[in-house]
């Protein structure tokens, strides 16, 4: 995959985000939902949880 293509991909995502920003909240807290069971057992799985959190919130706040 070359620059470009990543580069359109990444301009394709924020155009989604930027018309639907529901849609990109809901899918975080989806996929924190399902990564939860898996990083519950170990501190740095609790960590990584709460980086996802401090994701999560600002843009729920962004939504709203």
């Amino acid at each position: 995959m070359s620059v470009e293509d990543v580069a359109l991909q990444t301009q394709r995502l924020r155009r989604v985000a930027h018309r639907h920003p529901s849609a990109v909240l809901l899918a975080a807290q989806l996929l924190s939902l399902l990564l939860y069971p898996l990083m519950d057992d170990s501190a740095a799985g609790r960590l990584l949880f709460g980086a996802v959190a401090l994701v999560v919130v600002p843009l729920a706040v962004w939504v709203i």
